[in-house]
Order: C-alpha cells, then structure tokens, then sequence
C-alpha cells in the first residue's frame, strides 16, 4: 500500500468515526436533552403565570357587601336598607368600574381607625374668628323643583344611571363613611377627617347624611335648613371652604336657605 493510499485510507477513517459519533451518540444526547428541558420551560412558564395570577388576585377589593340595581329603584332600596339599621347605606354611582377605582384609591390612604381618631380630635376643621358681613343686596335663590332624588343617580346622561352600587357601610353613622372608604386627598378632594368632622357637624345642626357618591363628588341630604341670612351666610362659608364653586358667598347662602339635596363636585 502506497503512502498516498494509507493517508486516504487514515482520513476515510477518521470521517466515518465522526459521523458515527454525532449520529449515534451526540445526536441522541442533544435529544434527549431537548426533551428534558421541556418541562423545565414548562415549570418556568408556570409559574410565571401563577405570579401574574397572584398579583392580579392581591388587587384590592371592595370590601363592603353591596348589591348593584338600577338607578331608578337606587333610593327606595337604599331606604329599605336604612330601616334594617344593620350599617349605614351609601350609594355609589356606578358599578364594578366604580368600587375597583375607590378600592384602589384607598389603599394609599390613612386608615379608618386613624381618620376617625383625627376627625375626633379636631371636631370642628374650619374655625373662624369672625362672622362673615352680610351682603348689602341678597337676592333670594328661586324655588327649587326637587324630586327627592340624588344627583348623581338620577342625572345621567338625560336620565337614572343604568347600574348604581348600595353598598353597606359598618358605621356608627353616614358622617363616619368616608373613613371607612378612606376618600379623599385627591383633585381638590378634602381629606377623610376633614370630611367626617364636618359631616358630624352638618348632621348634628342640619340632619346631614351622605346618601351618594363618587370619587370626585357626593349628594348630601338635609332635614333642616338655616333658619337667618346670617345662619346661612355662615354655612355657606363653610360650604365654599369645603368646595370651592365659583359662587359668591350670597349666592351659596340663598341657595342653601330653600334646598335640601346638598351637591358637592370637585373638578
């Protein structure tokens, strides 16, 4: 055998080891490792989506029982549960869009023991040392068409809201909801003792109660209204100070002295 011959020969060989190697051991391996890491990307995948399951299951929830009804059976339902004396009812203009945003609001807000333990300390949270003057012209606010029905249930888009929350609040009493719901402190919104202060006062002088709600605005009913000019020109500071209208301290006095549905907005 030639030279040439064995060195065609030794490289023959050496091919056909290689190609024996790679089919019939690295290939097999390559295999077989492909489908061992298969459940491992399936481990991984999984509990990927078990975390993202988990945060969306962490998402704060409404915590109050409620029911959702139409807006134009809200207020008789919301009487009904007033009788039953078990919590203080509270209507929410809206449905499941309405409760998630408030629920998410209220997870960054003081708690419900802290805003009450505030509200208790500071029983009056707009004290002035004088009285306001009274307007040289008064013009008396003309007569109101009231239904009895609040704002935010009733005027939507021409008519009742399609869906509205009742919800039941665990207080003592309505001034107390917004600790519970932990509101405010957002877009001009007055923070939650501000408000159940103020509340325990407008309920003890003029029977308020909270009746219904948003985020950004609240229906107020009264019992009694200011009985002077000068009563009313001193709620109606107090009103101003609470949310700013635009309205003169006159106007929201004459308004005040022939209403009994209080609505407040905050833009």
């Amino acid at each position: 055998m030639s030279y040439e011959d064995l060195e065609s020969y030794a490289v023959g060989l050496a091919l056909a080891l290689a190609i024996y190697f790679v089919v019939l051991k690295l290939l097999p391996f390559l295999v077989q490792k492909a489908f061992q890491s298969k459940p491992a990307r399936t481990v991984a995948t999984s509990a990927a989506a078990t975390s993202l399951s988990n945060a969306i299951s962490m998402k704060p929830k409404f915590a109050f029982p409620y029911q959702e009804l139409s807006g134009e059976t809200a207020l008789a339902a919301f009487e009904a549960m007033k009788k039953e004396g078990n919590g203080v009812p509270v209507l929410i203009a809206g449905g499941e869009q309405y409760r998630q945003s408030l629920a998410d609001a209220a997870q960054y807000r003081p708690s419900t023991d802290e805003t009450l333990r505030k509200a208790t300390a500071y029983p009056d949270p707009y004290i002035y040392r004088s009285r306001p003057r009274m307007p040289q012209e008064w013009s008396v606010a003309p007569a109101v068409d009231d239904d009895g029905q609040p704002f935010l249930v009733k005027h939507f888009q021409g008519g009742f809201r399609p869906c509205v929350t009742l919800a039941r609040i665990p207080a003592a009493t309505a001034a107390d909801i917004p600790a519970y719901l932990r509101l405010g402190g957002w877009n001009g919104v007055p923070e939650a003792d501000v408000m159940v202060a103020l509340f325990r006062k407008w309920q003890r002088d003029y029977g308020a109660e909270i009746v219904a709600l948003s985020l950004d605005a609240m229906d107020v009913r009264v019992t009694r209204k200011p009985d002077t000019r000068e009563e009313a020109l001193i709620l109606a500071r107090e009103h101003l100070k609470f949310c700013p209208t635009g309205a003169t301290l006159a106007e929201c006095a004459a308004e005040l002295m022939v209403v009994r549905w209080w609505h407040f907005y905050w833009d």
